[in-house]
């Protein structure tokens, strides 16, 4: 654990570094006030762009939401860097080996200098569309509508339905894409559609997919942490380590259910409070574990704003804030909602059921192993058991026995009634 003079020292920097960054913000603001809105990306900027889900309304419009976010990477920064230091001793590192490396790698992506009232051309089935400003944090989000017509039209020309293989992946094109997509949108299966910043080759160059979700058919909803990835979340110095240093751990059998459902035609939306920035590391552990394409739903994260310890932890109000949302959007479809009993998942879904009784089909919830998810010593497994079935029956109160499951092998879990 740190030091108290580690965290002092640790405060002093966040609180200096904030100082510097509404100095330079204040600086920016004024000799911006009179640029051209439309001027040209610096060479030096990044464009990180994130995967969303899309969704039609009665007359068969496809709004899409664009989400992006521009930076700049300050790896070099002896400021930003001594941010880390605190870290890097708190996870006791030693220079050169794989951990450490590993640890710069990812804790890096956090060293950057946030662009705000910087604006992107994004390009989607041939259309244009001007995203920005962006906010003080570097994010940009954007709502645009396109008729079924033309997104019809983009997906003849190369969109596919979503198959394993990582969050935002995979592609077909031609008549196979023509054919699937049509298989797709009959069964209520997402399909793909690109969409583009700059020119490839270029720095500011990004893509995603977009995933076109039909107004009918089954969503899954999932917990990453401790539900999909292993995290052991209930530790401070685990979840540390498991973020920053160790490979992410796929739980087991997870990724199996997940293609599972996907076969069956589901949409997927991964929920998690870690960062925007460890967006790369996960779409490349999706990728590595084979766990279907699907929207991410991630949280805002700065420096400034607090330290890395703030990311443990869990929050009723911030996934319900996210979810409702999901609901309302596809009213018509049916949710299968997957959690952990690490958290607050069982109350955040039990409470959802209960408002939605037709719109959730079913809750799994991922008895977390003992250690993993808890800083309380337990006295022994039985009583364990018994405890979590007794807080996930408090938290489904009213809601049918059948709709909910506790379960430690993902293998005996079976698909909603009538998928």
């Amino acid at each position: 654990m740190p030091s108290p003079l580690d965290r002092l020292r640790c405060l002093a920097s966040w609180a200096l570094l904030g100082a510097i960054a509404f100095a330079r913000a204040r600086s920016d603001s004024d000799a911006d006030a009179d640029a051209d809105a439309d001027a040209d990306a610096d060479a030096d900027e990044l464009v990180r762009f994130f995967p969303t889900a899309a969704w039609q309304d009665d007359a068969g419009r496809w709004s899409l939401p664009l989400h992006v976010e521009v930076y700049e990477a300050e790896r070099d920064d002896p400021l930003r860097a001594a941010l880390l230091a605190p870290l890097r001793r708190e996870l006791e590192l030693e220079s050169g080996t794989p951990e450490a490396e590993r640890f710069l790698a990812r804790a890096s992506l956090f060293l950057v200098d946030h662009e705000r009232r910087e604006s992107r051309d994004v390009t989607v089935a041939g259309h244009t569309f001007r995203i920005g400003p962006t906010a003080p944090n570097g994010h940009a989000e954007a709502i645009v509508t396109l008729s079924e017509t033309e997104v019809a039209a983009a997906l003849l020309a190369g969109a596919s339905p979503v198959a394993a293989g990582g969050v935002g992946g995979g592609a077909v094109g031609g008549a196979e894409a023509s054919d699937a997509a049509g298989d797709a949108e009959s069964s209520g299966a997402p399909r793909l559609l690109s969409a583009t910043i700059g020119e490839s080759g270029t720095p500011g160059h990004a893509t995603t997919q977009l995933l076109l979700i039909p107004p009918r058919g089954l969503s899954v909803v999932s917990d990453l942490d401790d539900t999909l990835k292993v995290s052991e979340v209930g530790s401070r110095s685990r979840v540390l380590r498991r973020t920053f240093v160790e490979p992410f751990e796929a739980v087991p059998g997870m990724a199996a259910l997940c293609q599972r459902l996907a076969a069956a035609g589901a949409a997927f939306h991964y929920v998690s409070l870690s960062p925007w920035q460890l967006t790369g590391p996960l779409q490349e552990f999706f990728a590595e574990q084979r766990f279907p394409a699907g929207a991410l739903e991630l949280q805002h994260f700065r420096l400034q704003d607090g330290d890395f310890g703030d990311l443990v932890g869990d929050s009723h109000a911030k996934k319900l804030a996210v979810l409702e949302p999901l609901l309302a959007r596809w009213p018509q479809r049916r949710f299968v909602l997957i959690g952990d009993s690490s958290q607050h998942d069982p109350e955040v879904y039990g409470e959802l059921a209960r408002r939605h009784p037709v719109q959730i089909a079913a809750i799994w919830i991922r008895r977390t192993p003992k250690g993993a998810g808890t800083t309380t010593a337990e006295t022994d497994a039985s009583g364990d058991a018994a405890r979590e079935s007794a807080r996930c029956a408090a938290a489904f109160a009213e809601l049918p026995p059948e709709r909910w499951r506790l379960f430690d092998d993902p293998a005996t879990l079976e698909l909603p009634e009538g998928w």
